[in-house]
């Protein structure tokens, strides 16, 4: 289930950049915001499902309510939730998790912003009373775009960095770093974005094995006449033959008739979206980093 998130995590995070390149793509809009979303596997080996349900007061986001089960025919039970607080532009997210009928506070993320611009964000972990900080990320811009980022892990000992590389304003390159022991930046991981026209066509991804760059995966997007994404293939390299390998995943993406994402199809699960009348800030609950460190966005 937690690959299922981050694939979770993954599509709203590319579904919102999409609708961001195509102000014309009812996609995510004013009119409507999320209520809930299913995660259900599919395989026929095993059942898991997991729902995720919103909760807004005005436009602001301020719950995200988690349930999960193990039967298609139990109950829905609570597993989890986060709070949000807004002071100004910043927030702080808490999170919490059902334990003997009592919630017990795990983590918090605090937010700040400037004019709109995220700048800081610092992960907390709470334990025996204590909150200690494990991670602490800085954000910085030309003019509004987004430049590189640099990441304290407190609890692995490392800084990481990330560069952002654009052409013609489309970004083209995520370039990864980590700190080493002499202080310099080491360059391990690549992502690199391909276009044709406004579109992210194919997104690859390297990483540097002693001095060379290896492929590891290459992810393929196919649009619908609406200008959404309509499917997403993954290609895993073959390093012996030097290739990609022609075995493939394909996720399927479907939408109502309003061109609201509804539904997407893996050969292991399914996520379904349910939408409401209302405006909502859920996307900017979001980060741009399509993907996250390290992480494939396809299940095993």
């Amino acid at each position: 289930m937690k690959k299922i998130i981050v694939l979770y995590t993954f599509v709203i995070t590319l579904v919102l950049y999409s609708c961001e390149k195509d102000n014309s793509n009812p996609g995510i809009s004013n009119d409507y915001r999320l209520k809930e979303v299913i995660l259900a596997t599919t395989s026929g080996v095993s059942y898991e499902s997991m729902k995720l349900v919103f909760t807004y007061e005005g436009e602001k986001l301020t719950l995200e309510m988690v349930y999960i089960k193990y039967d298609e025919d139990d109950p829905w039970e609570e597993y989890g939730k986060t709070e949000i607080t807004y002071a100004g532009e910043n927030r702080t997210e808490t999170y919490s998790e059902k334990e003997d009928e009592e919630w017990v506070v795990y983590s918090r993320g605090e937010y700040s912003y400037i004019d709109g611009l995220k700048k800081k964000e610092k992960e907390y972990s709470y334990d025996d009373g204590q909150w200690a900080i494990t991670n602490e990320t800085s954000y910085y811009y030309q003019d509004t775009v987004l430049t590189s980022s640099i990441e304290k892990d407190y609890d692995d000992d490392m800084e990481l960095k990330a560069e952002y590389i654009y052409e013609n304003s489309e970004l083209t390159e995520i370039r990864r770093y980590i700190l080493d022991e002499n202080s310099e930046w080491v360059q391990t991981h690549l992502e690199t974005y391909y276009h044709t026209g406004d579109k992210v066509t194919s997104l690859v991804f390297s990483e540097r094995k002693q001095a060379d760059w290896v492929n590891t995966e290459k992810l393929e997007f196919e649009y619908t006449a609406d200008n959404n994404i309509g499917e997403m293939t993954s290609v895993e390299w073959n390093e012996y033959s030097d290739s990609w390998y022609s075995k493939s995943k394909t996720v399927e993406f479907n939408y109502d008739a309003n061109g609201y994402l509804i539904e997407i199809i893996d050969e292991l699960f399914t996520i379904s979206y349910v939408w409401g009348r209302g405006t909502g800030n859920i996307e900017e609950l979001w980060d741009y980093d399509i993907l996250p460190y390290g992480v494939s966005a396809m299940s095993d």
